[in-house]
């Protein structure tokens, strides 16, 4: 969430080539971070289609999302 407009912002959602939020234009600074699941799947999605895909997996009951795997075991379907 963001601290400067507060009810505005979902979250912080990077622009391609600025130092800012695409949602509400807040610096980096003003956004507090995210819980590690939800930086997980955030880099699930955008390494899905990848060259680096094999950092993800699809996460178990997770209706084929993909989440970054990081250092931990996550419980996939065979």
């Amino acid at each position: 969430t963001c601290l400067g407009c507060k009810e505005s912002c979902s979250g912080f959602q990077p622009h391609s080539w600025r130092k800012a939020c695409e949602l509400c234009g807040c610096s980096t600074v003003n956004h507090a971070p995210g819980s590690n699941a939800e930086d997980d799947q955030r880099m699930g999605r955008l390494l899905a289609d990848s060259p680096c895909s094999h950092l993800t997996a699809k996460v178990k009951g997770g209706g084929g999302l993909r989440m970054y795997k990081r250092n931990r075991m996550i419980v996939t379907n065979p």
